[in-house]
């Protein structure tokens, strides 16, 4: 955050008084920009996903999970198993391109 904000005062070259309000409100227009151009990519990335049998993208996506079992501050979830499962032959492989 620190680079983010040196990266401000360099780009608006502020003078005087600091207004932290403001560097605050870029950080997160930028952050927010990041995380909807990073799903988007994702989305497009899982899209592209082919059955591995008949070469189709008509496939549902499993995800299955697991909790802690609190519930309120301290909960906490996780995924235990995540595969896809093709809507035209029934073969369920996984993303082995995910990161």
């Amino acid at each position: 955050m620190l680079a983010h904000i040196n990266e401000v005062f360099k780009n608006k070259k502020i003078e005087g008084e600091l207004n932290m309000k403001e560097i605050m409100l870029d950080f997160q227009e930028k952050n927010e920009k990041k995380l909807a151009e990073d799903k988007k990519n994702e989305e497009a990335r899982i899209n592209k996903i082919q059955c591995p049998s008949c070469k189709s993208n008509d496939k549902e996506h499993i995800v299955k999970g697991d909790n802690n079992g609190i519930f309120g501050p301290g909960y906490r979830s996780w995924i235990i198993e995540e595969y896809y499962v093709c809507q035209s032959c029934g073969t369920m492989f996984k993303d082995l391109t995910k990161a």
